[in-house]
């Protein structure tokens, strides 16, 4: 009877259609033989199988433990000869297992990808990549139905929970990554989706999570290989090196049970194993190639046009987690009324000061101020202060807190063309932490006096963690404008003063061997500026400023252009007020360093330390030494060759001085830093931004505690409950009545400083990418007819043209 009814539907009816009668029979018959076709089968095991057919559609459904993951619905897209025995699912290899689950996810992404695209395209263009039920012979679906409202009941709520973050750093937007999650929570689910392409599912052993889970991961793999459009060969490798010790110490989750993290992107990163997303690519007939994913992605929609790849390829975060801006609005409110060095009486008061902020116009991130206090001595005589103010972030930012690994993750912001990426959320970087004006703002001060000659007068220099409120929020162009018309030297004649300071500063460097006495021109550098605009192409604008050191000028291509102007004759507009910060941020570098010498903190000032004595003060000096002349006499006469012609205006010269300069170290014991004509120097003026000078305002202020704490135990006064070991770097022996060895010196060394070096490279990248698009939209929008474009160009490896010598 069973091979009767077969035969006589195969003969009036097509062998999809047989496919669905017999799924229906299924129901009535069990029963197990060869199937007369070949394109997408279907099989039943026999086990278990229940004698009545209400409990055999339960069954169906219903695992033993009775999850809803274990419907039996799962199918295979191999082909299988009309000889070929049926497999039974329980007996399946489980190559053979994954082999069908890879299949199957690879027809599900590729339908959800094909359904998204056809959304976005007019109506009037839409090609379905697969004919949909109208196209397709009518059958009764009275059964298939019940079964998948059923297994997709929840299927959507499972989906996200599944998707959330897993593609966390895989886009430039937040818009983006909303996109991929919703590609696949909003779609119907695997079983839905497959049935219409009349793809039987069997569950035993493929069930729709699985499908989904993998989908997910093959949607990664084309992120990845959609990322590598414009490396070539391996040349991205030595980019990803500070990636390898994340991929090795942090293996990917398989099991899909732990949070998805950055850790596990930043592993695909590193691996960059593509093979997922060429066959998608395969699957959804596109090319196989880094620009075909890439296309793909923008064509969804999740990637720019102008998508950064040299960010996301980094493994940078390009955005803060939802759990990390709300542990930075957690920080804030627990830190309101909580300061440690408040407890203890270190804090300062120095509204009193005059406080001046000078940065770019664009920046949110504020953490440096300067001032100047003039101090009248008892024989009338006046002599100036000069105050540093950096912004106190590790009273944010604690060493036992939580918002510090936000900053160690990074170690460093981040600034783009785009805009910048901070290393702490933007709550606290552009907020409490950032020196904002008219607020009251914590600070660590530094205030030195100079010498006659420039140097420093060890003895005058003051350190303390102060409040200081912010009188004038100032730009660049501003400060420029308010010395040029005279403001500068009258209502604000701190600013005066600070610019003679300056200058004497400088003086004294390159006295005293700095680069910048042997060589005067600074190399110019450019920045790209990109800022939506609605008439412009790709509603983007680009601008590019030139920077050139202490100077700042126009672009060079635009003055050129309009002038008879060559080279020589161009002079970049000097800025003071780049010369006052700059020469202000070296001057509290070599500060910092001559107090912790002088004060005995350092290894190398104490000699022979006693038991009782505290493990000395560790700092990050950074030194160089000075310029390889004497063994390179042949390169050196060049050198003072390209001085004398001053060829390209002087820029070749000091493009040539590059090869003379040694390598700069980092070491606990001080040494000159001949580069830039200093004794001593540490980097710390930036603690909003880098992660290592946060790391010297912590070991700092651990210091000026623990001295405080020891006063306070050799005078009998009481120490305040708040205080911990790790506020001051060592254990507190009230019976012993005094304070113990340190505990946990602060690790210059943590954080990842190969983020710190891709950041640069990343930096690099975009901004040569939007000069080339710059010149790109320069070339496509000349007017016909127009005087061919040109550009003004130095090539600063010439060492004599007239011999077309070149370095």
């Amino acid at each position: 009877m069973m091979a009767t009814m077969a035969e006589t539907i195969i003969s009036f009816a097509t062998a999809r259609t047989a496919v669905i009668f017999l799924f229906l029979l299924r129901f009535s018959y069990p029963f197990q033989a060869e199937w007369p076709f070949r394109k997408f089968t279907k099989c039943y095991s026999n086990h278990n199988c229940k004698s009545t057919q209400s409990h055999r559609r339960k069954d169906v459904f219903k695992s033993s433990s009775g999850a809803l993951v274990t419907s039996p619905l799962c199918f295979s897209l191999k082909s299988i000869s009309p000889r070929d025995e049926i497999p039974n699912t329980e007996r399946l290899s489980e190559k053979d297992k994954k082999n069908h689950l890879k299949e199957a996810s690879l027809a599900y992404l590729a339908k959800i990808i094909q359904r998204k695209l056809d959304e976005l395209r007019p109506r009037n263009s839409r090609n379905f990549h697969i004919p949909n039920s109208n196209e397709t012979e009518e059958v009764d679906n009275s059964n298939i139905n019940l079964i998948s409202n059923y297994a997709s009941s929840n299927f959507t709520d499972i989906a996200k929970v599944i998707v959330k973050g897993r593609f966390l750093d895989t886009t430039c937007t937040k818009k983006g990554e909303n996109i991929l999650e919703e590609l696949f929570w909003k779609a119907p689910s695997p079983f839905l989706l497959l049935h219409e392409q009349q793809i039987l599912l069997e569950l035993n052993s493929i069930n729709q999570i699985s499908i989904l889970q993998n989908a997910i991961c093959t949607m990664q793999y084309l992120l990845i290989m959609g990322m590598q459009l414009g490396v070539s060969g391996g040349s991205n490798s030595k980019h990803l090196s500070h990636l390898e010790p994340i991929a090795k110490n942090n293996p990917r989750n398989t099991d899909w049970i732990d949070p998805w993290c950055s850790n596990h992107v930043q592993q695909l990163k590193y691996e960059r194993d593509t093979t997922g997303g060429m066959e998608l690519l395969a699957h959804l007939l596109r090319k196989r190639t880094p620009q075909g994913a890439f296309d793909l992605l923008v064509d969804l929609g999740v990637w720019e046009k102008h998508e950064d790849l040299s960010l996301l390829r980094s493994g940078f975060p390009t955005r803060f987690t939802e759990e990390e801006e709300s542990m930075a609005t957690d920080s804030i409110q627990n830190n309101t009324n909580e300061d440690i060095d408040t407890l203890l009486g270190l804090r300062q008061d120095l509204r009193h000061l005059k406080v001046y902020t000078i940065d770019s116009e664009s920046t949110s991130e504020i953490d440096d101020g300067i001032s100047l206090e003039r101090l009248t001595h008892s024989d009338g005589s006046t002599t100036d202060r000069l105050w540093i103010h950096i912004a106190d972030v590790d009273r944010w930012a604690p060493r036992h807190s939580e918002i510090i690994k936000i900053a160690q993750r990074r170690s460093t912001s981040l600034y783009l063309p785009t805009g910048p990426i901070p290393m702490f959320p933007n709550c606290l970087s552009s907020g409490c932490m950032s020196l904002r004006a008219g607020h009251d703002n914590c600070a660590l001060s530094l205030g030195v006096e100079l010498l006659p000659d420039g140097s420093i007068d060890t003895s005058s220099i003051v350190l303390s963690p102060s409040l200081i409120r912010v009188q004038y929020r100032l730009s660049y162009n501003e400060v420029d404008e308010m010395l040029e018309e005279g403001v500068g030297f009258n209502e604000e004649w701190e600013l005066g003063a600070m610019l003679f300071a300056a200058k004497q500063r400088k003086s004294y460097r390159c006295q005293n061997g700095s680069t910048e006495g042997i060589i005067s021109a600074q190399i110019p550098s450019y920045n790209a500026i990109v800022e939506y605009c609605d008439h412009e192409e790709d509603k983007i604008a680009i601008d590019i400023k030139i920077n050139n050191g202490y100077n700042t000028g126009v672009n060079m291509t635009t003055g050129a252009a309009s002038s008879s102007m060559t080279l020589d004759q161009y002079v970049p507009f000097v800025s003071q007020s780049q010369l006052i910060v700059t020469e202000m941020m070296i001057l509290a570098g070599e500060a910092i360093g001559k107090w912790a010498i002088s004060n005995g903190q350092v290894k190398a000032a104490i000699a022979e330390p006693t038991s009782d004595d505290p493990i000395p003060l560790e700092l990050p000096f950074r030194s160089q030494a000075a310029p390889e002349f004497r063994t390179r006499l042949t390169e050196t006469k060049t050198l003072n060759l390209l001085q004398q012609k001053n060829a390209g205006g002087g820029y070749c010269a000091a493009w040539f001085l590059r090869r003379f300069l040694r390598a700069a170290r980092v070491s606990s014991e001080p040494s000159a830093h001949k580069g830039m004509g200093l004794d001593c120097y540490v980097q710390w003026t930036s603690p909003i931004r880098r992660y290592s000078d946060l790391q010297v305002h912590a070991a700092i202020k651990q210091r000026l505690r623990y001295i405080k704490v020891q006063e306070l135990i050799e005078s009998g006064a009481q120490i305040p409950s708040a205080i911990t070991s790790t506020d001051i770097g060592a254990s507190i022996e009230k019976c012993r009545g005094k304070v113990g060895m340190i505990l946990s010196p602060i690790n210059f060394n943590e954080g990842s400083s190969g983020f710190a070096r891709a950041s640069r490279v990343v930096s690099r990248s975009s901004h040569q990418y939007w000069l080339f698009e710059h010149v790109r939209r320069r070339v496509k929008n000349q007017k016909h007819g127009q005087r061919q474009l040109s550009f003004d160009c130095t090539v600063l490896g010439c060492v004599d043209e007239t011999r077309n010598q070149y370095a």
